[in-house]
């Protein structure tokens, strides 16, 4: 090579050279932006399965909010219902306390008093069935979104990350709190006794809502 080398000018030489390193660094360049094209293609991916389970977790929220606002106000409306009914009792009461036993009014007015409370007690029974039904409702309509949730997150754990570790631990954090929204869906643990979304339920769904923020994050600060 060094013989070879010799017939040249320096300056012939000196291009020479210049042209191998141009030759490797174009290589080194193509080579560089091809794997960020790849990468870029797997954050794309990443991103939508990302955003389809952001969606997918919003949805406890809407639905349940609608259901227990109808909830709600058939539950107000029985409160004041027995609220009324409750006074009723309470004058009933009062006027029995200035009556003679054998008086007519005082039989007619125990009578009504016996009726007002076979209703509140039956009224009671309903409430409670009602409600019980009701929540119940609530958490069948939950009941798919477990099935939902696994199949998205099977989804998410096959797209590569090409070894960036800081995505990988952060998704295996979401996949673990997935499991957890699940195992809670599954168990029953969805709302209250009141039809409201269990405080353990929301919580979950806001810590994974806020690692897919912070999966995102990381992915733009990547691909900068």
């Amino acid at each position: 090579m060094i013989d070879f080398l010799k017939y040249f000018s320096p300056l012939a030489i000196l291009v020479f050279i210049w042209g191998i390193y141009q030759y490797f660094d174009k290589k080194k360049i193509e080579k560089t932006e091809s794997s960020r094209t790849e990468r870029i293609k797997y954050f794309d991916k990443l991103q939508s399965k990302l955003n389809e389970l952001r969606y997918i977790l919003i949805e406890p929220h809407s639905e349940t909010t609608k259901s227990t606002r109808i909830l709600n106000t058939k539950l107000i409306g029985y409160e004041l219902e027995t609220n009324t009914k409750i006074k009723a009792l309470e004058e009933i009461s009062k006027k029995l306390e200035n009556l003679k036993d054998s008086s007519v009014e005082k039989k007619a007015l125990i009578k009504k008093q016996n009726e007002i409370v076979s209703y509140l007690s039956k009224k009671h029974i309903e409430s409670t069935k009602f409600l019980d039904d009701e929540i119940q409702s609530l958490r069948n309509n939950i009941k798919p979104l477990s099935s939902k949730i696994e199949t998205k997150t099977a989804e998410l754990n096959e797209i590569p990350i090409l070894g960036m570790s800081s995505i990988t631990s952060e998704i295996l954090t979401l996949t673990l709190k997935l499991k957890e929204i699940v195992n809670i869906i599954k168990t029953n643990d969805t709302h209250t006794s009141e039809g409201a979304l269990s405080e353990e339920f929301t919580d979950s769904i806001l810590q994974a809502t806020g690692t897919i923020y912070k999966i995102e994050s990381t992915i733009n600060k990547e691909i900068k």
